[in-house]
């Protein structure tokens, strides 16, 4: 995936397409979904940006991620361990 030179709008939406794919039981291989969770780590670079956090819409930005990080989790809560 390539998320370089995206805006913070659409990473958060690449985000949460990312997490409603997880949601709805993820589909595709270990390695698109290794490749697709990436977007994660360049939201976190725009989130620890002291420039772009000092923007107007950054509180809503992070609320929204906040959002979308806790649905993310509990997709895996309700996964069962084979004994």
């Amino acid at each position: 995936m390539v998320f370089k030179d995206r805006t913070g709008k659409e990473l958060v939406e690449w985000w949460n397409n990312f997490v409603e794919q997880c949601e709805d039981g993820y589909g595709w291989t270990i390695y698109e979904y290794d490749d697709e969770i990436g977007v994660r780590d360049y939201l976190d670079a725009v989130l620890n940006d002291r420039s772009v956090m000092e923007l107007p819409n950054a509180g809503e930005l992070l609320k929204q991620v906040e959002g979308i990080d806790e649905r993310f989790k509990h997709c895996f809560k309700s996964v069962l361990v084979a004994p």
